[in-house]
């Protein structure tokens, strides 16, 4: 079979997958936390996916608008209120099989979706549609979809803050891996690491759900909570209102440190420069250190290390390692 045959049939069964999820997510009673942590995972495995499935939403949605317009007395054709749900459902379905199978029509503009990243040591802000804001930080790669009833954003990695404009009828979710965080009228922060989310809510109230690990937990978040989960947990813990705007320095272009490890201190440049640091034994990387310095200057940071504590920097390959 040629590349394109290929391509046709991996298209057509994506497009199958996301109608039936599309018609259990509408219809069945049965779908619950566990089936739409399913279609988190199944909408994070490739951009194709999420755009299928929001093409086929809005052509629902359509659907939906032009059944409300009907003239009342067309409702005498099903005979019962008690099959109108049955009867219901077995068109929707039937609808999206035909746009499976046919194509979503060209006067369905499909929802885009959009890629925005950042380099390492790079900044980046971006203005939604809808007027919400997303600075991306360092080495960050995120996801953007717009669709009617719900706007969705991925963060593949890195960090991200964000300035939503509210809309109750339409959420506004940040999936970062099996954890899903949902606007209640938010700014927030949302940080992926390797197996672990970092949430920082710095005004309104935000929803986390964490999907992973056997038994699904969820928080909702108020000013000052910052939120730890991965596999096995989710923790929360409140910070003073300095300490957050401590954690988001990165948005003026400082890293700023109280009480940290000279090892967490340098873990952090090095998640900002290509010149990496190095610490060259236990003492300096048990090093308390207090300060204030710009994202991508290590060099400050190395004067300051040598003049506070004494230590030895020495440049090898592309590091600076740091010791006693």
């Amino acid at each position: 079979m040629s590349v394109a045959g290929d391509n046709n049939v991996s298209l057509q069964s994506v497009r199958a997958r996301a109608a039936a999820l599309l018609v259990d997510r509408r219809s069945s009673q049965q779908w619950g936390a566990q089936e739409e942590a399913g279609l988190e995972a199944w909408l994070a495995q490739s951009p194709a996916h999420a755009v299928e499935f929001l093409r086929l939403e809005a052509a629902w949605d359509r659907t939906e608008r032009l059944a409300a317009l009907r003239p009342p007395g067309r409702k005498t054709l099903v005979a019962g209120d008690r099959l109108r749900p049955i009867f219901g459902r077995a068109v929707a379905g039937l609808a999206v099989i035909v746009l499976v199978g046919i194509g979503v029509r060209p006067f369905l503009k499909a929802p885009v979706v959009r890629t925005f990243a950042t380099a390492v040591g790079g900044h980046k802000t971006v203005t939604l549609p809808d007027g919400s804001i997303i600075e991306l930080n360092t080495n960050t790669s995120l996801r953007v979809a717009n669709a009617k009833g719900e706007r969705r954003v991925w963060l593949d990695k890195g960090e991200a803050f964000f300035e939503v404009v509210h809309n109750g009828a339409h959420p506004f979710v940040v999936t970062a891996g099996d954890h899903k965080v949902t606007d209640i009228g938010t700014k927030f922060a949302v940080r992926k690491e390797a197996r672990s989310i970092r949430v920082t809510l710095v005004e309104g109230s935000a929803r986390l759900d964490s999907l992973a690990g056997a038994q699904p937990r969820s928080a909702v978040l108020r000013p000052g909570d910052v939120a730890i989960a991965d596999a096995q947990s989710l923790e929360v813990q409140r910070q003073a209102p300095d300490d957050v705007m401590s954690a988001l320095g990165w948005r003026r272009g400082m890293l700023v440190f109280h009480h940290a490890t000279l090892a967490d201190a340098v873990k952090e440049f090095n998640r900002y420069n290509t010149e990496k640091l190095a610490i060259g034994d236990s003492y300096a990387a048990n090093l308390t250190f207090n300060g204030a310095l710009p994202t991508n200057d290590i060099g400050a940071f190395v004067r300051v290390t040598q003049k506070t504590f004494a230590l030895h920097a020495a440049k090898r390959g592309n590091e600076i390692v740091i010791s006693r």
